[in-house]
């Protein structure tokens, strides 16, 4: 079982719910959108993000084709868009060649709780 202290309580939690972790990172997308003057298409790319995050991996791996239909955006919107979400670090981009690229959003979740550490529960039984 997953354990982790929650600085803002001090409690310790056996788990966070999907839905929870979801709201927190929407909450930091919109204080992050307004600090940082984030495009449409950015804050649009980032909640999509946010939809499809696996909280057992612990991050989104959709492909550029579903981004695309998704966002209703052109395939060089969403790379340039990506790209500046990666430069404000509100993002990290692992790219794999041939394979879905990993979008992991762990910012999102320690903005809003200091100290706070996501861990994936892939694997753990």
């Amino acid at each position: 079982m997953l354990i982790i202290k929650d600085p803002l309580t001090n409690l310790n939690r056996s788990h966070f719910s999907y839905q929870h972790l979801q709201g927190e990172m929407l909450i930091a997308l919109n204080k992050s959108a307004e600090a940082l003057n984030l495009s449409n298409a950015e804050y649009r790319i980032m909640a999509t993000l946010i939809s499809l995050w696996n909280m057992k991996k612990g991050y989104a791996y959709p492909t550029y084709d579903y981004l695309i239909n998704k966002c209703a955006m052109g395939k060089l919107t969403i790379i340039r868009s990506l790209r500046r979400l990666e430069e404000f670090k509100l993002l990290i981009i692992e790219r794999n060649r041939g394979m879905n690229n990993k979008y992991y959003l762990d910012y999102l979740l320690s903005s809003t709780r200091p100290g706070f550490k996501y861990k994936p529960t892939e694997g753990i039984t």
